[in-house]
């Protein structure tokens, strides 16, 4: 008797054709890798319809756009910080902020970004930068970082995220910092911002130079003379100086006044990580807005008094601008050097120079995107 062999119950070691893998280990290592850092789909089934449907946008959306114009990236946590729930004087939950954010992912206003290690990244969209004016906010020439528009470099990312931090505690309506806290988003300045201004002089003073065929001025020469020209205005009260620095948004990127053997070190200029600017609240010569700067990893001993000998110069100058510089940081080598190099300035003790923790909103120490990884310990 023939036997009858059925090819569904034959049980032959040899493999099925749809049993033999698609792709070598190596191959499929590759994709799992691209898959992680969201260069290609992870698989997942997509919705053909939209889930929100936003057709309306609020001020809180606003908020967020702006915030992602302005600051280039933020975590979930980071712009649920920024407003409270209506009525109230609490945080939406980050389940809820989260639900508004792929609302207005789905509505092209924002985009999450994918990256291994990290959690709930946000950028804006040209949409979203668009809205956010139409909104009223952003009304500023150059408050909008251009470069929303591109990936963004994984070792910058760390500080772009921590200097989002402090941006979202210092605009949060809860008070974290009484000194520092904003009450409006003209208060925050991003370094783009003043960056951006500078450059826009510098750009003058180049064009200045070839058209009159001589030697180019630098900023420093600009900044103070620029600032005698405005002396006169403001002393006879025809104008204020937050007027002056709507005029010249350059006046916020510091610059070296003094040059000689014992400032060999100094920077010539620098731009602030952040300004908090009040200038609005002056009332007198004093100035009242701060210079914020995020130190993760540490400098040189040397590194901070070229720093500290730009920052002494403006505070001794005739018209500051700033009244204080504020570090953030939670390295100890860094607070550590810092307080050497201001044993020749003096800062600390005159109170021009602030040394404060980065932190959470809950006031532990501040870790690089929400995994819990702490940044004093990492480094």
């Amino acid at each position: 008797m023939n036997e009858i062999i059925n090819p569904m119950l034959d049980y032959s070691d040899e493999p099925m054709p749809w049993d033999k893998p698609v792709r070598s280990a190596a191959e499929e290592a590759e994709l799992q890798a691209k898959k992680d850092v969201g260069l290609v789909s992870d698989g997942r089934k997509k919705h053909k319809n939209p889930t929100y449907k936003r057709k309306t946008f609020t001020d809180k959306d606003g908020v967020v756009l702006a915030f992602l114009a302005k600051m280039r990236v933020a975590n979930t946590e980071q712009l649920s910080r920024l407003s409270y729930i209506d009525g109230t004087k609490r945080f939406v939950s980050i389940a809820t902020m989260n639900r508004r954010l792929l609302g207005l992912a789905e509505a092209g206003m924002i985009t999450r970004i994918v990256y291994r290690g990290y959690e709930s990244l946000w950028a804006v969209t040209k949409a979203g930068v668009a809205q956010a004016q139409l909104m009223g906010f952003l009304i500023r020439d150059n408050e909008v970082d251009p470069s929303y528009k591109r990936d963004h470099n994984l070792s910058e990312l760390p500080h772009t995220l921590a200097i989002s931090q402090i941006a979202a505690i210092l605009l949060s309506p809860m008070p974290f910092i009484k000194p520092l806290d904003c009450g409006s988003f003209d208060e925050i300045i991003s370094e783009y911002e003043v960056r951006s201004a500078w450059s826009s002089v510098m750009n003058e003073l180049d064009a200045e130079a070839k058209r009159e065929d001589r030697a180019k001025s630098s900023f420093v020469a600009w900044r103070e003379g620029m600032k005698r020209d405005v002396l006169e205005r403001l002393q006879e009260g025809r104008t204020s100086w937050d007027e002056v620095l709507e005029e010249q948004p350059a006046f916020w990127t510091v610059a070296l006044s003094q040059v000689g053997a014992e400032h060999r070190f100094a920077k010539a200029h620098h731009h602030p990580d952040l300004v908090v600017n009040f200038e609005h609240k002056r009332t007198g010569v004093a100035p009242r807005s701060y210079a914020i700067e995020i130190e993760r990893k540490p400098k040189t001993t040397i590194g901070y008094e070229a720093m500290l000998e730009l920052w002494s110069q403006e505070f001794a100058a005739k018209m500051p601008v700033y009244s204080k510089v504020v570090y953030f940081t939670n390295n100890q080598k860094a607070i550590s050097r810092l307080k050497v190099a201001d044993k020749k300035y003096g800062l600390i003790e005159k109170e021009k120079l602030l040394i404060l923790p980065l932190t959470n909103f809950d006031k532990t120490p501040y870790d690089d995107s929400g995994t819990g990884v702490n940044l004093a310990a990492k480094r």
